[in-house]
């Protein structure tokens, strides 16, 4: 008995000599997205491209080539992926490596092309005016005019395209994303319109890519006839949140009532180790303790006395966020580290054991900061050289700050002078829960025959003060001088590439 051999489990990659003959006469990339037409000349056009009524479908092509392994059409800019035609589509539209064009192209001409990392710089010279870094604008019934604007948030892109007609009366509003985040189909964004005194406002909804269109007449009722309209935009997740039972609502009832327990009379924080107590037993946190002479419950005086009991009882408890707008939970014994770099919450300049600086305001001003006051610490280009002769007798301490599209990372190097030992950390600016998201690659350059490369690689980890930086070997990498000294002519060079987790 002969049996037919099954395929659809068996991926077959095909050759690059064979890849140069199955092109689209139209965008020139390869027959990898169905459905596939020819013309009877055998011309052939790919799923990507419109085509007309002379071409039909290949539907052999499609079955002979169902189970072949194609390259992303973006392998040029660096993408190494190998997909089946049936996964190809949503791939291509997301792909990290995708080349975008300038979204104001539209209506001035810009010629400007690349990816989502360099997209930010390009706006930020050529079309300052164009960011919508605080997801805010005016609306404009009475003049005709359409616009799109580069819209950054949190830790994704976004274009905003708004248009007027004065001889309709409309405004209209879309949002689009851009980026390679599979979650995004089920984001929604949020369109808020106020009057300036923000007293009256009303709030639409719509999916990422779907068109809001505003009636000027219904807005302007709705909002009491203001001067202005000021409207702003939140990107949301889209999703329902769950039907609590009798039993989830006593549990949360409960665990509120245990929190009211922990919190420290004078700051109203709820309390973390160390934890200290008065004389009659009132416990207060370490940062209150130090201001108050006398116990704020029952005036008795502090000693050294630490409550090891309560610090022990309260680390597995879960804490919210404190501040305002966060709905971040973590344990006890978690919050702290996402308190001190909590996107609603101020911020400090990354760079102060390096510069001194004690600034603090939100994360979202944190780059205008750093250009403004600490720019030669701002590393524009991936390669940094640092002076170093062999016999330095000084420990080198030096801090960074790059940019991984509109995330911001801090570089810390150190060199021992008395072990001889180079020290390289890479910390993720922002939520410290976010940072297992990104990892770091380390190439040291060679300066003398540049024929020799060594590479290291390690995770991304949370902000922390420069003594903290490197005290976990799991947690940054390191090599010893006789390991780099050929690498190294009147300077140690090194390039710091960050990239996302796949």
């Amino acid at each position: 008995m002969v049996t037919t051999p099954d395929f659809t489990n068996t991926l077959f990659f095909v050759q690059q000599s064979t890849l140069e003959k199955l092109r689209c006469i139209q965008c020139r990339n390869v027959l990898s997205v169905f459905p596939v037409y020819r013309n009877p000349k055998g011309d052939a056009i790919c799923g990507r491209c419109p085509t007309d009524s002379t071409f039909t479908r290949d539907q052999l092509y499609e079955y002979a080539v169902e189970f072949q392994n194609f390259p992303c059409i973006n392998r040029k800019y660096g993408c190494l992926e190998n997909l089946l035609p049936s996964y190809m589509p949503v791939h291509e539209k997301k792909c990290k490596y995708k080349m975008h064009v300038c979204p104001t192209r539209i209506y001035n001409n810009c010629l400007w092309e690349g990816n989502l990392e360099y997209l930010v710089k390009h706006f930020e010279k050529e079309h300052p005016t164009f960011i919508l870094n605080d997801c805010r604008f005016e609306v404009d019934f009475v003049n005709n005019h359409s616009e799109q604007y580069l819209m950054p948030f949190s830790e994704d892109l976004y274009v905003v395209t708004r248009e007027a007609k004065s001889a309709e009366e409309t405004f209209s509003v879309q949002v689009k994303y851009l980026g390679s985040n599979p979650d995004v189909d089920h984001y929604n964004y949020e369109l808020t319109l106020q009057s300036p005194n923000r007293v009256d406002q009303f709030t639409l909804k719509e999916k990422i890519g779907a068109q809001l269109i505003l009636q000027g007449r219904i807005v302007e009722e709705k909002l009491n006839n203001p001067i202005t309209i000021i409207a702003s935009i939140a990107i949301k997740q889209d999703s329902k949140s769950p039907t609590h039972s009798q039993e989830e609502y006593i549990e949360e009832e409960y665990e509120t009532e245990n929190l009211k327990e922990v919190e420290c009379p004078v700051c109203m924080y709820y309390l973390v180790p160390p934890i200290y107590q008065c004389e009659t037993g009132h416990s207060i946190c370490k940062d209150c303790k130090e201001t108050q002479k006398n116990c704020p419950t029952c005036h008795a005086s502090f000693n050294r006395t630490q409550n090891f009991t309560l610090e022990k009882l309260i680390l597995n408890m879960t804490y919210p966020c404190r501040h305002f707008g966060c709905k971040y939970k973590t344990q006890a014994r978690n919050i702290k580290k996402h308190e001190a770099t909590c996107l609603f919450g101020p911020f400090t300049c990354p760079l102060k054991d390096f510069e001194h600086c004690s600034a603090k305001f939100p994360l979202s001003k944190l780059f205008e900061h750093i250009k403004s006051e600490h720019y030669e610490s701002l590393l524009e280009f991936d390669t940094l050289s640092i002076p170093f002769d062999s016999s330095l007798k000084d420990n080198i301490e030096e801090g960074y700050i790059l940019r991984y599209g509109l995330l911001l990372f801090k570089l810390s190097f150190v060199y021992k002078s008395e072990e001889k030992k180079f020290q390289w950390a890479v910390h993720f600016v922002g939520p410290a829960e976010e940072c297992i998201k990104y990892q770091f690659e380390l190439e040291i350059v060679d300066c003398n025959e540049k024929i020799r490369r060594m590479y290291l690689k390690s995770n991304c980890t949370p902000l922390c003060d420069k003594n903290d930086a490197f005290g976990d070997e799991s947690e940054y990498v390191y090599l010893h001088y006789n390991q780099v000294a050929k690498f190294i002519k009147n300077q140690l060079m090194f390039r710091v590439l960050i990239n996302q987790k796949q």
